[in-house]
């Protein structure tokens, strides 16, 4: 008997259910194949999830800015300010006297630069000395930026535009018709072109090139140049353009461009909102000013801030131009630190499934807690740090404790 019920007792041990501790490799084939797909996908849609982080084209930014703004305004970046100065425009340009009274009143209000966007009108015949001549002269002295665009024309010598240009492939390059403008860049031109009208409203051209093939910039494009955002002091470094369909900024914000080498605005690049003052009100103002009332939200409004002088229609790319500034005045992670950390997430992603339940969860809460602190943080310093990667690892490592229920272990 006593032989009997040990061997009954051998038999019994050796059908008793493993230990809880085993590891997860004494699957079923069909089960460890079902899971090897499952770490297949979800890696898969990290890897894609970071490219969409990197070369961001606005699909993300709807949503990044709509958080921005539900923050303190404590913790939201400091966004550039820019302005619409309305004026009626003739056939033949803005009238000089008109440009020479707002160009006079805006230098008592310190904005950080002018743009001219339409063209001047010839100045009147019986006017011994040019008066717009005269005052822009003088406040370029003072150090006032004014940037007055130019018409196209053989003997115009353009800015030379310092760009890294990469060109890949025929058969890997999209289709680019960029406008062609007479002149010729050098190192030594300091003018840009005035696009012509005919585009669409919710476009900013900013490229054109010359018969010898040569880039040059737009209003707009010198605009976006000369822009220094107020937690870059420092924005010095290299502009990449890459097949002449995207443009990669020193703060690694990457912008694309259309066929036309203009930025298209629409869903992914939603315009922000700008003030269009008119040239009436503003002198209105001006002249309240100087009878000593006092207005200090209107003074702050033109303080430091891009002012437009153009006509109401121009709205429409004054206010794509300040979404564009927006992404310019945030920094990102370089291209490679951001594959990095996508590599980083894969791994947490492939340990976490050769460990136990709690090991997952635990490991899951953590990076969501990580990486918010750390995003909101971060935002608060002027970086905007990829934030999608690691929110998916964390979803696809809860999602683990679940799905690998579907393959269940067989002996």
């Amino acid at each position: 008997m006593s032989l009997y019920y040990l061997k009954g007792s051998a038999t019994q041990s050796q059908s008793s259910p493993p230990p809880q501790n085993q590891p997860l490799g004494n699957s079923s084939p069909g089960g460890s194949r079902g899971r090897r797909l499952l770490l297949l996908i979800g890696s898969l849609i990290i890897v894609g999830a970071a490219i969409l982080q990197a070369v961001d084209c606005g699909l993300l930014w709807t949503w990044e800015r709509k958080v921005i703004r539900s923050l303190p305004a404590a913790w939201q970046p400091t966004l550039p300010k820019m302005l619409l100065l309305s004026m009626g425009a003739r056939k033949e340009g803005f009238a000089p006297l008109d440009l020479a009274i707002a160009l006079r009143g805006l230098w008592k209000l310190h904005p950080a630069r002018v743009l001219i966007h339409g063209t001047i009108a010839p100045a009147p015949a019986n006017e011994p000395i040019p008066l717009l001549q005269g005052v822009i002269s003088r406040l370029g002295e003072e150090g006032m930026e004014i940037i007055i665009p130019q018409t196209p024309s053989p003997e115009r010598l353009w800015q030379f535009l310092p760009l890294c240009c990469y060109e890949p492939p025929a058969a890997l390059r999209a289709k680019a018709e960029w406008p062609l403008a007479q002149g010729h860049a050098a190192p030594s031109g300091k003018e840009s072109f005035l696009p012509n009208d005919d585009r669409e409203a919710n476009t900013l051209p900013l490229f054109a090139t010359t018969e010898q093939g040569e880039i040059i910039g737009s209003l707009w494009w010198k605009a976006l140049a000369s822009f220094t955002p107020p937690s870059q002091p420092s924005t010095a470094g290299t502009i990449w353009l890459l097949g002449r369909r995207i443009l990669i900024f020193p703060n690694h914000a990457v912008i694309p461009l259309n066929e036309h080498g203009a930025i298209a605005g629409g869903k992914s690049l939603p315009p922000r909102e700008c003030k269009m003052v008119p040239l009436a009100d503003f002198l209105l103002k001006m002249e309240q000013k100087e009878r000593g009332t006092l207005s200090p939200d209107f003074d702050a409004l033109w303080e430091n801030s891009m002012v437009i002088i153009g006509t109401p229609s121009d709205l429409t790319r004054v206010s794509l131009l300040a979404a564009v500034q927006s992404r310019l005045a945030l920094r990102y992670l370089p291209i490679l630190s951001q594959a990095a950390l996508a590599l980083l997430w894969i791994t947490l992603l492939v340990l976490g499934y050769r460990h136990r339940k709690k090991a997952r969860i635990t490991v899951a809460i953590i990076l969501i807690f990580l990486s918010v602190s750390l995003s909101l943080l971060a935002l608060h310093a002027g970086w905007l740090l990829p934030w999608l990667p690691p929110l998916l690892t964390s979803l696809f490592l809860l999602i683990l404790v679940r799905i690998l229920r579907i393959f269940p272990q067989r002996r």
